[in-house]
């Protein structure tokens, strides 16, 4: 996947305040500290390129009323075990699933494997 340029601070924090996440959960989310989330969002630095496309994905996903129902929900359910860190590699992969194939069958799946782990 070709990563997209520059983000700008304005959609980081986009990002983060569509997903009702503070700096510290979203921190938890792309796996990084909540001084490094707080740099970005102020413009004092700029994320890598592994956060980059992750963030690139999520913006995408955010931006799609579906997609974006879909990803609070995840979230939803992570806020209640306290467990944004494993969360992010099943909403990018569902994110870029529904990219791929326009299609919800795979983000089900995907889902569905994520809630099972609770049984």
């Amino acid at each position: 996947m070709k990563i997209k340029g520059y983000m700008k601070k304005t959609q980081i924090k986009k990002i983060r305040k569509k997903l009702n996440l503070t700096q510290n959960q979203f921190a938890d989310l792309l796996g990084t500290g909540i001084r490094t989330v707080a740099r970005w969002e102020s413009g004092d630095s700029k994320p890598g390129p592994q956060k980059r496309q992750n963030l690139n994905l999520l913006y995408d996903g955010i931006n799609d009323k579906k997609q974006l129902k879909l990803i609070k929900s995840v979230i939803n359910n992570a806020s209640m075990k306290n467990d944004f860190k494993n969360i992010l590699n099943i909403i990018l992969k569902a994110i870029g699933a529904i990219g791929a194939i326009a299609s919800f069958g795979i983000m089900g799946k995907l889902l569905a494997e994520y809630f099972k782990e609770d049984d």
